[in-house]
């Protein structure tokens, strides 16, 4: 019998980061829209606050939404300097 890889688990952040993504390439979370409450988002995906802090953070960091202290998250407007400026950081 052939040897198999151990399957990896994801990070519940993870799959946090991937489902909001979706939601902001298909247009159901636009630019100027303010993201889900950390509570429902806890709540409706069944995880703690740290995992859904690093799924935003993890948004904030490629440009997508804007974090301030005391106010829900909003989705960003990204210009294209600012994606190659990003880009050219991660590198």
């Amino acid at each position: 019998m052939a040897e198999r890889m151990p399957a990896q688990r994801r990070k519940l952040s993870e799959g946090v980061l991937s489902n909001l993504l979706g939601e902001i390439r298909s247009g159901a979370l636009q630019p100027g829209d303010s993201m889900p409450s950390e509570r429902a988002l806890m709540q409706s995906y069944g995880i703690g606050r740290p995992a859904v802090r690093e799924a935003l953070q993890s948004l904030e960091r490629m440009g997508l939404i804007e974090i301030r202290h005391g106010e829900r998250a909003k989705v960003r407007e990204a210009s294209f300097g600012e994606m190659v400026e990003r880009s050219a950081c991660l590198l």
